[in-house]
């Protein structure tokens, strides 16, 4: 299984982080949960080992997109699927997705303007 990203809490701690992007656009609300994509750019190329039976394959990206699903009212988020690109821009097609049961993980800092749960519950 290929290592997976908790949007608040490893992403923003990690110093190779270049950017986070919401896509606001991409924004799917049913009643206190929903749903966005995120791209998380990189400064250096990662990597990442994907175990199968008999095969381990080990690829290298340099930002992912992230379906991050946030419940409004609990303030808290968990990731539905990891899209992994060679590029940071993540416009080329996606070199691995990872799909993901996701466990719910707390929200701290919904105040913050920047935060991904602000922008994916409080918007107009």
């Amino acid at each position: 299984m290929a290592a997976s990203i908790h949007a608040e809490t490893k992403v923003y701690a990690d110093p190779d982080l270049l950017a986070a992007f919401p896509d606001k656009s991409s924004i799917e609300r049913r009643n206190d949960i929903s749903q966005m994509l995120v791209l998380f750019s990189y400064k250096h190329m990662k990597s990442v080992t994907v175990y199968h039976t008999g095969k381990d394959d080990t690829f290298y990206y340099s930002a992912t997109k992230v379906l991050i699903e946030f419940d409004c009212e609990k303030n808290k988020s968990k990731i539905i699927k990891t899209f992994f690109y060679a590029d940071n821009e993540a416009k080329k097609k996606p070199i691995y997705t990872q799909s993901s049961k996701g466990e719910w993980k707390l929200e701290t800092d919904r105040s913050n303007p920047k935060s991904l749960i602000k922008a994916a519950c409080d918007t107009d």
